[in-house]
């Protein structure tokens, strides 16, 4: 596909102007969601079915790991042995 350089100005600010719209109805939809959530936390409610609409909320809880420790572990000659023997893939472990 090849287009003009005027072409390619159109395509650039047409981005610019989505990526603008982006960001603002983010800015715009972070406080609703908040507020939604405040609300199915302060009713103690886990689901609502409204009117062409439903809402499920769950806390969710999260756990870090550090990551070098975890490499250093997988590198240990006997888990090593292990993940070998065991034939355990280990790249489901490390998302890149």
């Amino acid at each position: 596909m090849c287009m003009t350089i005027p072409d390619l100005d159109k395509k650039v600010t047409a981005i610019r102007e989505y990526k603008s719209i982006k960001k603002d109805a983010e800015t715009n939809l972070k406080p609703l969601e908040q507020e939604v959530k405040e609300y199915m936390e302060e009713t103690n409610q886990t689901k609502y079915i409204g009117y062409g609409y439903s809402i499920s909320y769950k806390e969710q809880t999260r756990e870090d790991v550090i990551k070098e420790k975890v490499l250093e572990l997988l590198n240990n000659p006997k888990i090593s042995k292990v993940i070998e023997d065991e034939n355990i893939d280990t790249s489901v472990f490390i998302r890149r």
